[in-house]
């Protein structure tokens, strides 16, 4: 995937956050400041980021119940990062 490929998994994102009904507002908060940082990531050309996949990894796994289509925008995001070199 592409950075236009990441770019386009970032807005799935965006507008799933935005239908999404979070129960607690910091949930929301975490998933946009981890937007924020993919995207500083992304924009950085840098390489393998573990911090950032460990904290996608987590995100999954604390929305996959709750949030199922945000997970899958967030699985999404993982596989084009990871294409990436990121």
């Amino acid at each position: 995937m592409t950075s236009n490929g990441l770019a386009a998994a970032v807005e799935r994102l965006r507008r799933a956050i935005a239908g999404a009904d979070f129960r607690d507002p910091q949930a929301r908060h975490d998933v946009e400041s981890l937007i924020g940082e993919i995207e500083r990531g992304a924009a950085g050309g840098q390489g393998p980021n573990h911090e950032l996949r460990d904290r996608l990894a987590q995100a999954i796994r604390r929305f996959e119940v709750e949030h199922p289509v945000v997970t899958g925008c967030l699985g999404q995001i993982a596989a084009a990062l990871a294409a990436m070199g990121i």
